[in-house]
């Protein structure tokens, strides 16, 4: 049976787990898509929402009403969507910065804005705290870091 997880619900993003297909669906713009076809910056948006949640839960451990390993499960299978390592830490350097809140609302915004004088363009980022970006980076290397695939006997 599928689980939806609001995430967010002054802008209704949500998402699907469903356990018998291990498959994810976002509903982030009104659509539902697959994790596999969203895009890195929306998947960022995701996680960001995650580690928000993993804070909330580390604070406030009475609280805790969901799955600890579902969660930690969506998460892995959202990291494992980008290509490799260094894909995802890009992502994750290239769309946030550090500040003293959070603010998602360009989340789904464009990537990259045009220099009007012809420089180069510059991303669009996210803010969040420097905890938030330092959780997003941890998960980032304990799921997709060099020393994960050494243990395949891969080279990474």
């Amino acid at each position: 049976m599928s689980k939806t997880f609001l995430l967010n619900p002054e802008f209704n993003h949500s998402i699907t787990y469903n356990p018998e297909t291990d498959a994810l669906t976002t509903n982030l713009t009104g659509e539902q898509l697959p994790i596999e076809r969203t895009k890195n910056k929306a998947k960022l948006l995701l996680l960001i929402y995650f580690v928000q949640r993993d804070i909330h839960r580390n604070k406030h451990p009475d609280e805790i009403v969901d799955d600890v390993s579902l969660d930690l499960r969506i998460v892995e299978r959202i990291i494992w969507q980008f290509s490799n390592h260094h894909q995802a830490r890009r992502t994750v350097l290239e769309y946030t910065v550090v500040g003293d809140h959070v603010d998602v609302t360009n989340g789904l915004d464009r990537t990259r804005i045009r220099d009007k004088n012809g420089g180069p363009s510059q991303a669009v980022a996210m803010t969040v705290t420097a905890d938030i970006r330092n959780v997003l980076l941890e998960w980032v290397r304990d799921v997709l870091g060099a020393e994960v695939w050494s243990c395949f006997g891969e080279r990474y």
